[in-house]
């Protein structure tokens, strides 16, 4: 009897870890934000597909230092895609499945097409027209304020391969500084690395915006002068973009680095009795696909609420500005002009400029 008791409660702990394993977990709820994710982005690039996007270039200026400049990038970032992607290729080769990196790769393509949402309210970042372009997708984004929306350049080939490949470069970068802090330093705490991954990509990111905004490649004329690096200048670098940049791809980061002692990160563990091994890999694609765009969609958020706040423009070459605001816009005058009135959407007469 002793021993039928003894089994019953082995059996009865059993169930109940198994119960819990089949619980719901973090990377349940956030593949149930990928997946509302997916719909929105689905919905936006299906109707700018249809639409017919064209590659603006009516202000280009073929031969200027912006035009090789954009060239050089452009170059820069095909190098980057081609070493990121062969690495992440011979890592799934290696394991014979799709890797973490890989599904972070997948994850990270399909939140590109929230790189033009920081002008939801109003234009207050333009990319140069020299870039190899489209028009943007954002006039067809459900729930879009700006009413002009879609005049912008979007240099679909740099900014999308760097979307792909590099940011997962640079959470390679953070994870292999975090590594040795902890090799160097085997008493900080986690939340140390992961505050200190967090400044470092800061710091990454400065690096990477100055030289581009330097160039004219891209520019931030909208957000306030005083929360900004050279913010007197038509070359500022807003510091809460950096800030913002900083915790969202740390904290990236941060979930590629922690690890338990089967390598598996938060968004990898739990079900493995009962989960089938392509299911437990489509969940976690799903749960990282909600959770990088939920925080690219913070960090295009916070950034849109600044320009709210926008201090009047300082000059810009033509092809940076592109007609999306200024006298004689369709927009009229762009944000911190005088007596300057955010449109809504539905108030601007004519026809839509992604139809240009």
């Amino acid at each position: 009897m002793a021993t039928s008791t003894a089994t019953v409660a082995v059996t009865s702990t059993a169930v109940g870890t198994d119960s819990k394993r089949s619980g719901w977990r973090l990377q349940h709820y956030l593949a149930c934000i990928g997946v509302v994710f997916l719909v929105w982005e689905t919905w936006t690039i299906v109707a700018w597909l249809a639409d017919g996007p064209e590659q603006i270039t009516a202000l280009r200026d073929p031969g200027s230092v912006s035009w090789y400049a954009a060239r050089v990038f452009e170059a820069l970032a095909i190098i980057l895609a081609i070493a990121v992607g062969t690495s992440v290729v011979k890592g799934c080769r290696r394991a014979g499945e799709l890797t973490f990196d890989a599904l972070f790769v997948i994850a990270a393509a399909l939140t590109y097409w929230q790189d033009p949402m920081m002008n939801f309210l109003s234009p207050i970042f333009m990319y140069n027209v020299n870039w190899t372009n489209l028009s943007d997708w954002t006039g067809h984004i459900p729930f879009w304020i700006n009413p002009d929306a879609g005049r912008m350049p979007e240099p679909v080939l740099a900014i999308g391969l760097f979307y792909t490949f590099g940011i997962l470069f640079f959470v390679r970068i953070i994870n292999l500084a975090m590594a040795a802090a902890r090799r160097r330093r085997p008493d900080l705490s986690t939340t140390q690395l992961v505050i200190g991954g967090m400044l470092l990509m800061a710091v990454l990111d400065m690096a990477l915006e100055i030289p581009p905004i330097a160039l004219h490649l891209w520019s931030y004329p909208g957000l306030p002068n005083a929360v900004s690096i050279f913010g007197y200048s038509s070359a500022k670098l807003p510091l809460p973009e950096v800030v913002a940049f900083g915790l969202v791809i740390g904290g990236f980061a941060a979930v590629r680095f922690a690890k338990n002692d089967r390598g598996e990160t938060i968004l990898e563990r739990g079900a493995h009795s009962t989960m089938p091994e392509r299911r437990r890999r489509a969940v976690t694609l799903l749960a990282l696909v909600g959770l990088m765009n939920a925080g690219i969609l913070l960090l295009n958020g916070g950034l849109a609420f600044f320009g709210l706040y926008a201090t009047k423009y300082k000059p810009l070459p033509a092809s940076v500005l592109n007609g999306m605001c200024g006298a004689g816009t369709r927009y009229g005058a762009c944000p911190g002009d005088p007596g300057y009135r955010m449109p809504l959407r539905g108030s601007l007469p004519g026809p839509k400029p992604y139809q240009n």
